[in-house]
């Protein structure tokens, strides 16, 4: 290590005579690394990153139709009866969220490939 350069700062901070604590500057050599990577591997790597949104829009709808299934089968008294219809409503208005927040993020990783890729809309 004897033999690397050292940087040294332009402007040394130095403590004021004043001052009852001194700083430290430390300098912290950076590391980028960059890789070269071909269209059809960038298309598979943002294919590959459904949103977990996705997978509880699925689990909803799941429900939303296992729900219905029992209501429409009957042969419930009142009281399942209407517990079933608000978990059928809670799980439609639920699929209906990770929908919408699932195809948000959808498109919006596939604008981020074509920005990336340097297409226009």
């Amino acid at each position: 290590m004897a033999d690397e350069p050292q940087v040294q700062p332009l402007n040394p901070i130095t403590p004021s005579p004043h001052s009852a604590q001194s700083y430290t500057v430390e300098v912290v050599p950076g590391h980028l690394r960059m890789h070269t990577i071909s269209e059809d591997k960038l298309d598979m790597l943002v294919s590959g990153t459904t949103s977990v949104h996705l997978a509880f829009f699925g689990i909803c709808l799941g429900a939303v139709i296992s729900f219905g299934i029992v209501l429409y089968n009957g042969g419930l008294d009142p009281t399942h009866k209407l517990v079933y219809q608000c978990f059928l409503f809670v799980s439609a208005m639920m699929a209906a969220y990770f929908g919408i927040r699932g195809g948000s993020d959808y498109f919006s990783s596939r604008d981020k490939l074509n920005e990336i890729k340097g297409r226009k809309k």
